[in-house]
């Protein structure tokens, strides 16, 4: 594969990096983080208490009021040891800006009557989410992982440090996300880790949405190696690692999704950066646009 002239350009950008295991998607640590291990509770995640339990402090109630918020949009929120507005706030901002961008890209015909958590919902599937808030990783090295459908071949997520006997729900996908991460601010935003890993609900592919056969892939609609250049502009690059040079680019399917899901979720937060940025979102409204109406038609 030839290299792109512009691609050396991004290796600069201090973006946080993500790394899939396949067939589960995962974010790692940096290597000079020295990845510290998780903690490891000894049962499953549960959900946060409800409000009534909760009402004793304007914190808590904030945290049931961002569960509740995301339950109309397909996403169920729990955690190990409780949850916080920092951890919840980065997955809502992520998951209400694709319900807008949606909609915005969306033929009148399929999108006239739907709310932004329908639009979600129908595009990105059911989606529960498992946050562990004492844990800097996952497993030891990763920030997230993502888990697939239902868990279905993802065999790294039932070996997590975390909880090693991962249960999974039935007919969603199932992410997992180490507390401290979504909190961080700066290059390393937690909406930005959260964004990258919902668009995996989509490269997988079937799961909630069989005829996406093969999984969404922006360079098949890019081309290559333009798809390549379009690195420069995405503002979301937690996936660079795996695509950043012809070694990287080893594993033909692994970069494709990783790439993917930097392109859509720039797309979705509408993050993008440089020169070429107006084109670039361009094209990511025309290849969104087909996948979005896709899905909407046959809903």
């Amino acid at each position: 594969m030839r290299r792109s002239p512009l691609l050396p350009g991004i290796l600069t950008l201090g973006l946080a990096l993500l790394a899939c295991n396949l067939p589960a998607a995962s974010t790692p640590t940096p290597q000079s983080a020295g990845a510290p291990t998780a903690s490891d509770p000894t049962t499953a995640p549960t959900a946060a208490p409800d409000s009534g339990e909760a009402a004793s402090t304007p914190e808590a109630d904030e945290t049931d009021q961002l569960i509740e918020t995301l339950a109309p949009y397909g996403v169920i929120v729990a955690g190990s040891d409780g949850l916080n507005e920092a951890e919840l706030a980065p997955i809502y901002e992520a998951v209400s800006a694709y319900g807008e961008r949606i909609l915005a890209v969306a033929d009148p015909e399929h999108a006239d009557n739907l709310t932004p958590q329908e639009a979600f919902l129908a595009v990105f599937g059911p989606t529960t989410i498992r946050v562990y808030p004492a844990a800097e990783t996952v497993n030891g090295l990763h920030y997230a992982l993502h888990c697939g459908w239902e868990g279905r071949g993802s065999n790294g997520c039932q070996a997590t440090s975390v909880y090693p006997e991962q249960d999974f729900p039935d007919d969603a996908w199932l992410i997992l996300f180490a507390g401290d991460p979504l909190g961080r601010e700066g290059p390393e935003t937690g909406v930005r880790l959260a964004a990258h890993e919902l668009v995996h609900n989509l490269t997988q592919g079937g799961g909630h949405d069989p005829g996406n056969v093969g999984g969404l892939n922006y360079m098949r609609f890019a081309g290559e190696p333009y798809g390549l250049d379009h690195v420069q502009a995405f503002g979301v690059q937690v996936g660079l690692y795996a695509y950043v040079d012809e070694a990287a680019r080893a594993d033909h399917e692994f970069w494709r999704r990783e790439l993917t899901a930097d392109a859509v979720a720039s797309w979705g937060l509408a993050d993008w950066q440089g020169p070429y940025a107006e084109r670039i979102s361009g094209y990511l409204d025309e290849f969104m646009a087909a996948t979005v109406n896709r899905v909407l038609a046959g809903s």
